[in-house]
């Protein structure tokens, strides 16, 4: 996905050989192939699917990068999983410390692109965003402000220190 190869005939093959030893990923594999044919921006449901139906129970080994890649490449390929996005999030709470504002934000992003509300993880993550502002760029400021917007999710604390530095630089 990289180098931006989009044949056919080889996404095809890799989709059916990826369906074929899916059993035998480990979650880095899972969020690298969906990762690869969404950034390829080829939509492949029963990839996804099989995707979902392997990651969900084995979340408890998934990495924040793993949440991360799956979550984006579900709203960059409109895959709307339920189970699967709760799962994320579930897990994603549980490893909140060892996330990276990136991480964090592009989840939310993630979210918010599948108009997918989970309020326990917006809490968590205007927790560490708050606990940890100095340490977002404004790319992540920036998700995630976005990303709270059409979730209706409304988090003052959050809101008003990511705007302060905005302020002072205006004023």
């Amino acid at each position: 996905a990289v180098v931006g190869c989009l044949d056919p005939t080889l996404m095809d093959a890799l989709s059916k050989e990826s369906l074929a030893k899916i059993h035998d990923f480990n979650p880095q594999n899972l969020a690298n192939i969906a990762w690869s044919f969404a950034r390829l921006s080829i939509s492949n449901e029963e990839l996804m699917q099989a995707i979902a139906t392997e990651a969900i129970p084995r979340m408890i080994e998934c990495i924040s990068q793993n949440l991360t890649n799956i979550a984006w490449s579900c709203a960059t390929c409109c895959f709307r999983n339920t189970p699967l996005l709760a799962a994320i999030a579930e897990r994603a709470i549980k490893i909140i410390g060892d996330s990276s504002p990136q991480d964090l934000s592009n989840t939310a992003w993630s979210f918010a692109t599948l108009l997918y509300l989970h309020a326990p993880f917006l809490e968590a993550l205007a927790g560490a965003a708050l606990s940890t502002l100095l340490d977002w760029d404004t790319q992540n400021l920036a998700n995630t402000s976005w990303a709270l917007a059409p979730l209706d999710f409304l988090h003052q604390p959050l809101f008003h220190a990511i705007a302060a530095p905005a302020m002072q630089n205006i004023e």
